[in-house]
């Protein structure tokens, strides 16, 4: 008997199987190729996250920076400001009502100095905390994108060797949830001073506001200088007085004194009928800072040429022949008088020239100069009182030519001189005081001179490093 074998339903049963073994290989590619794509989003995200950190780094520490730069610089405009007060008080350019006395302007700066720098300490202090605020998971302005992100995990200040400080910061960065950190430091120096304080010059900051110009020539005094450094001066209180002898050179005095004690000390008074000359010339003549008195009574002197470096005071007029070359960069010259009259001049330089008058306006000012002019340089003071001089001597201070100051003292407000050239600055003062201070009367004939503090204008701020990775 012959058997039947159907053979259609083999061919669907192969395609079948076919399909089965081509679906279970293409699961087994495409779970492999979601795998790798997955894998690679989190090494991308991982990479983001890290990118993201070192952003955090370079945006913390740049503001970081800024902010202790501008406490430096908050603290920097402080102390040129006051500089530039003290600078005012200090030369009297100014009648400022916010300048103190000596002890009260010393006390002022050293409590500025330990608030500025307390303040600042405090600040660099609590910079830790504002940044950690600032910069926090929870601050959602800080995104970078809307899945990445950063944060300040911490920030620790630190003292490190040569007086420097840093700040150890730790960022992290955030992409999905992925998280990188970076470790960094931020370096600067530590801030141990800001000012330095010192005296400048000596001023008559002692004397009361009633002080009168009769104030400015104290008495001549009995002893003369030859017996007076036979004393004990270490007992005796400054200025130390003394009058010139006769027949005794000012120069040979000025040597004695000088190569035993500090000739600003020394208050030298030169009696009526003694006249006072620099021979051919003053040249190579240094009176380093030596205070001289004409007691009662004028001052003939044929020559001054190139006087410079002293303190010449005349409680009368000062009538010289030849005046040339007065004042010098190599030394200050006040001439303080009541009146003054020079047949010859050529100017002034690094002079303050004080002219008090009289009360019933016998004393004269007047200066021939080159061309009828009279040159005031720069660095040079022209001082004087218009309630003591005639009409015709104020005229002639209105020749004075150059680009110095002219300072005048009026008891009347509403009183102004005018009628200068134009290169030439005026300045007023009505206070009786400030005009002397202003004009440099401040030697130990007004009183013993204080010194006062001024700030050192080299101002020690930190630099700060470039920030460091870990």
């Amino acid at each position: 008997m012959e058997k039947y074998i159907n053979q259609r339903g083999y061919a669907l049963l192969i395609v079948l199987l076919t399909i089965i073994i081509f679906l279970s290989i293409s699961a087994v590619f495409i779970t492999s190729s979601l795998n790798h794509v997955k894998q690679e989003l989190t090494v991308d995200q991982k990479n983001q996250s890290y990118v993201a950190a070192e952003m955090g780094v370079k945006l913390i520490s740049s503001a970081v920076k800024n902010q202790i730069e501008n406490k430096l610089m908050e603290i920097e405009n402080t102390v040129l400001t006051e500089k530039k007060r003290l600078e005012l008080c200090n030369t009297f350019t100014t009648e400022n009502s916010n300048c103190k006395t000596p002890a009260e302007e010393k006390a002022y700066l050293n409590n500025l100095k330990i608030d500025q720098l307390s303040m600042y300490s405090n600040f660099i202090t609590n910079l830790s905390n504002t940044s950690l605020t600032t910069y926090s998971k929870e601050n959602n302005d800080i995104k970078l994108s809307s899945d990445v992100t950063y944060y300040l995990s911490s920030m620790t200040l630190k003292t490190i060797p040569q007086n420097k400080k840093q700040f150890e910061i730790l960022v992290q960065g955030v992409s999905n949830d992925n998280e990188s950190s970076i470790k960094a430091t931020i370096e600067f120096n530590e801030l141990l001073d800001i000012f330095d304080i010192t005296n400048s010059q000596k001023y008559i900051y002692g004397l009361s506001n009633s002080v009168t110009f009769n104030d400015v020539f104290p008495e001549t005094p009995n002893i003369t200088c030859s017996a007076l450094l036979t004393n004990n001066l270490s007992i005796l209180t400054k200025p130390y007085n003394c009058k010139l002898e006769t027949n005794q050179s000012l120069s040979n005095l000025k040597d004695l004194i000088s190569s035993q004690y500090n000739i600003k000390d020394f208050n030298i008074f030169i009696p009526a009928g003694i006249s006072f000359n620099c021979d051919n010339t003053c040249r190579g003549k240094d009176f380093i800072g030596l205070n001289l008195f004409v007691g009662n009574g004028d001052l003939f002197s044929k020559n001054l040429n190139n006087l410079v470096n002293a303190n010449l005071y005349v409680n009368g007029n000062i009538d010289a022949q030849v005046a040339n070359n007065l004042g010098s960069s190599n030394g200050r010259l006040v001439l303080v008088s009541q009146g003054l009259s020079v047949k010859s001049s050529n100017g002034v330089a690094n002079t303050s020239i004080v002219l008090l008058g009289k009360v019933d306006k016998t004393a004269q000012f007047s200066i021939t100069g080159n061309n009828d002019k009279f040159n005031l340089e720069g660095s040079s003071k022209f001082c004087i009182n218009t309630d003591n001089f005639s009409a015709n001597s104020l005229d002639e201070v209105r020749k004075i030519a150059g680009n110095g100051k002219i300072i005048y003292y009026t008891s009347n407000s509403e009183f102004v001189f005018s009628g200068f050239n134009s290169s030439l600055i005026i300045q007023k003062s009505t206070n009786l005081k400030k005009f002397l201070d202003i004009c440099e009367v401040d030697s130990y004939a007004v009183g013993n001179g204080i010194d006062i503090p001024t700030i050192n204008p080299d101002l020690p701020l930190p630099v700060i490093a470039d920030v460091k990775y870990q």
